[in-house]
């Protein structure tokens, strides 16, 4: 696990001087993803997984957007979290599980999203738990199921980030920064394409496709529209930090692997104010899709 010093050091040895204070002050520790085949015929009730079928209490209903049942995403069993240092702000114990609408119909982009995502909190024994086979759901819309290895990361803010932005990074620097997150993920390679691998992640900064996302959060949370004139627009911006990142799912559709293609090769951004991660309010959860 790298710290923040070598950190710091490795902004200043890339000829990032001006900004290798900031950016190491800026940059979260995070729990990095890798997926694998499962090579049984039966996957364990319980354990965390990406694609798959939930593993569910018979008291929660399968999720449901106009009607039609959700695509079901991951499942994450707390315990395995629970030994990284930057996971004691989520429950350590316990099950969580991510769905989206089917169609891929939604982006986060406007307020009338609400609903075509559901993060779902148990606090449960793994003996009230079942696999529940997907209602009336289209095969497309379906994803094998997938083994899930946990590893420390450290996440460097994107340009756009609310925390680096007032920095204003130049090309050159932007440049620098990726060469330097290229390097971070070879240090836990799994083979030699490890870079190309899909970035799957808890907590920590994203890795954005489009841009900064808490802005996008905090107005489609509140039903504003940004792009019109809306008085709430300036109060809303003060506290747009409140959001942090929960889950950044990646596509992810090589042999072997979910089978999860996000717009055009994109991700899944779940999004959470820290108020609400606190009193483990998951439902209230935003979610963004970006592409490229």
């Amino acid at each position: 696990m790298i710290t923040r010093e070598q950190l710091h050091n490795a902004f200043r040895e890339a000829g990032l001087g001006r900004i290798a204070e900031a950016l190491a002050s800026s940059s979260e520790p995070c729990v990095l993803l890798r997926t694998h085949s499962f090579p049984y015929p039966e996957f364990p009730v319980g354990r965390s997984k990406i694609g798959g079928v939930p593993d569910l209490p018979t008291t929660i209903d399968w999720p449901r957007w106009l009607g039609q049942p959700m695509s079901f995403l991951a499942q994450f069993d707390m315990t395995d979290l629970s030994s990284f240092s930057c996971c004691h702000v989520l429950p350590q114990s316990g099950y969580l599980w991510f769905f989206y609408a089917a169609d891929q119909s939604t982006w986060g982009f406007d307020a009338d999203d609400r609903g075509s995502w559901q993060v779902i909190f148990a606090e449960t024994a793994i003996t009230n738990l079942q696999p529940r086979e997907p209602p009336e759901l289209p095969r497309q819309a379906q994803f094998s199921a997938c083994n899930v290895t946990f590893h420390d990361f450290f996440s460097i803010p994107g340009p756009e980030a609310l925390s680096v932005a007032p920095l204003q990074l130049a090309l050159d620097e932007i440049e620098q920064i990726e060469e330097i997150k290229k390097d971070l993920h070879e240090m836990i390679q799994s083979g030699p394409e490890t870079h190309f691998e899909p970035h799957h992640q808890v907590l920590g900064h994203p890795e954005e496709i489009q841009g900064e996302m808490q802005r996008e959060c905090q107005f489609g949370f509140h039903g504003v529209h940004r792009h019109f004139v809306d008085d709430r627009i300036p109060e809303l911006d003060r506290s747009a930090t409140d959001w942090r990142l929960l889950f950044q799912l990646d596509t992810d559709e090589a042999p072997g692997k979910p089978g999860m293609m996000w717009g055009d090769c994109g991700r899944l951004y779940f999004w959470i104010r820290h108020q609400d991660l606190a009193s483990k309010g998951f439902d209230k959860v935003w979610m963004i899709l970006q592409c490229s």
